[in-house]
C-alpha cells in the first residue's frame, strides 16, 4: 500500500528501529542490583512497574534491564503486559527487554506506546506458539510493520500520550491508596484481635462494636459448597435458561452483578455437576489461591469449586455487613487454610471463621460507611477505563500499523 503516507513518514519493520537487549547479570547482588521483575509484577495496561521481588530472597533470573528500557511480556502476549523501567534490575526470561536502536530514528519515549498498539499485540498473539503457554519470538516480533513519523512528529505525538499516561498512573495510585486505606480501616475496626483490646468507632453509635459478641460463621449463616464435577457451559450465554457462573477472577470487586462473570451455565446442567444456585445477597469467598477475596451477589448465580458461599441468617446478620466483616478476616482465613496439606478453606474451616456480630443497626451503619469506599472506587475505576480508552484511541490513531497491500 503506497497511498496515504504523510510527508516525512516511512514504513519500517519493528526490528529495524528496535533492538532486543540481551545484557545479563550472573551475580546481580555484586552488580549492585536488588530488585527483580517477573510477569506477575506487570499489570496489563499499566506502563509503571508497581511491584517487584527482592533479589536477596532468591531468584534464578539473569536478564538485566535499565531505566528507560521497555519490558514486554512475550508469554501469553494477549495479557498485554508492557512496562517502562524506571530502575535497574533483572527480569524473567519470559520478558523481552527492548530499546530504540537509534534515537535519531525512533525516540525512546515513543517505544512503550508502540508496544501498546492493538496492531502490535495482535501481531504478537498471532505469531505466538504453544498451547498451554504460548510465546512469541523475537524473529517474528521484529517483522511487525508500522508507519514511523519523523522525529519532530514523534515528539508531538508523545506529548498527549504522556499526559494520558500520567492521568492513568495517578488514577491507579489513587485506587491503590483507597484500597489500602479501606483495608487498614476494616482490620482496625473489625479484626478479632483488635476487638480483644481497642477498636475505633466510625460514629458514636458504632462504638458498641467494642463490646460486640464474636461468633463463628456457623452460628449466624449457612455455608454452601459447590459440586465437584466440571459443568458444560452454555453455548448461548444470554438466554433466559442460563445463569452467571462465578470463578475467582470474577471477584475483583465487592459486588457480583449479572455482567461480572464471563461464563454462563445452563440451569439444566446444574444437577449433573452438583452445582447450586444461590440467590442475590449471597456472600462468596475464595477458598484457594486468592484466599480472602470476598464479594456479594446482586443476582442469582452458580459457582465453581474454588469458592464457598454464605447465606446470612438475617435475624442476626446483614449480608452487606458480612462482606466487610469477612474482608477484615483475611489473616484468620489464611491461618485456617494453612491447617490443611494444600492451603484450602474447606467447609469446616469456613464455618469456624469468627466475626464480630453487633446489633443490626450498627451493622447497617458500618456497611453504609464502607459502601462509600466502594462507590468512590467504582467512580475512579470508570474514569480509569475511560482514560485508558482515550489513550488507546490516541495511540492507534497516531501510530497506525502498516497494512500489507497483498
Amino acid at each position: 500500500m503506497t497511498e496515504g503516507l504523510k510527508a516525512g513518514w516511512r514504513r519500517v519493520r519493528f526490528g529495524d528501529v528496535v533492538k532486543l537487549n540481551l545484557e545479563t547479570s550472573k551475580d546481580p547482588a555484586a552488580d549492585g542490583l536488588d530488585r527483580y521483575v517477573g510477569l506477575e509484577h506487570l499489570e496489563p495496561g499499566d506502563l509503571r512497574i508497581r511491584s517487584w521481588g527482592e533479589i536477596a530472597d532468591g531468584t534464578t533470573f539473569t536478564n538485566r534491564f535499565r531505566p528507560g528500557q521497555v519490558l514486554f511480556g512475550k508469554r501469553r502476549a494477549y495479557q498485554r503486559k508492557v512496562a517502562l523501567a524506571d530502575f535497574d534490575g533483572i527480569c524473567s526470561g519470559d520478558i523481552y527487554v527492548l530499546e530504540s536502536r537509534d534515537p535519531n530514528l525512533l525516540l525512546p519515549e515513543l517505544l512503550p506506546f508502540i508496544c501498546q498498539t492493538d496492531g502490535f499485540f495482535e501481531h504478537a498473539v498471532a505469531t505466538s506458539a504453544g498451547s498451554l503457554s504460548p510465546r512469541t519470538n523475537w524473529t517474528s516480533l521484529a517483522e511487525y510493520k508500522l508507519r514511523l513519523p519523523p522525529l519532530d512528529e514523534q515528539a508531538r505525538i508523545i506529548r498527549p500520550l504522556r499526559a494520558t499516561d500520567t492521568t492513568v498512573s495517578a488514577l491507579r495510585d489513587t485506587i491503590d491508596t483507597l484500597d489500602r486505606t479501606e483495608t487498614a480501616s476494616l482490620i482496625e475496626l473489625m479484626s478479632v484481635n483488635a476487638l480483644a483490646g481497642r477498636a475505633p468507632s466510625l460514629e458514636n453509635s458504632t462504638s458498641s462494636i467494642r463490646t460486640t459478641p464474636l461468633m463463628p460463621m456457623r452460628n449466624v449463616s449457612d455455608c454452601i459448597v459447590p459440586g465437584r464435577k466440571k459443568p458444560r457451559f452454555a453455548s448461548k450465554p444470554h438466554t433466559s435458561d442460563v445463569l452467571p457462573w462465578v470463578t475467582i477472577p470474577d471477584i475483583s470487586g465487592t459486588v457480583i452483578g449479572n455482567d461480572t462473570p464471563a461464563a454462563r451455565i445452563a440451569i439444566k446442567e446444574l444437577a449433573s455437576c452438583g452445582a447450586r444456585i444461590v440467590p442475590p445477597g449471597t456472600v462468596l469467598i475464595a477458598c484457594i489461591r486468592a484466599i480472602g477475596l470476598v464479594a456479594i451477589t446482586q443476582v442469582a448465580v452458580s459457582f465453581n469449586q474454588q469458592l464457598h458461599a454464605f447465606q446470612a441468617d438475617r435475624r442476626y446478620l446483614r449480608p452487606d455487613y458480612l462482606v466487610y466483616a469477612l474482608r477484615a478476616q483475611k489473616r484468620q482465613m489464611l491461618s485456617r487454610a494453612a491447617e490443611t496439606l494444600v492451603p484450602y478453606l474447606n467447609k469446616e474451616n469456613c464455618e469456624s471463621i469468627i466475626i464480630p456480630v453487633p446489633k443490626l443497626h450498627v451493622q447497617d451503619e458500618i456497611a453504609n460507611f464502607y459502601d462509600q469506599f466502594e462507590q468512590c472506587r467504582g467512580d475512579l475505576t470508570r474514569r480509569l477505563a475511560n482514560t485508558l480508552l482515550v489513550r488507546s484511541i490516541l495511540i492507534d490513531d497516531t501510530i497506525a500499523p502498516e497494512v500489507d497491500s497483498g
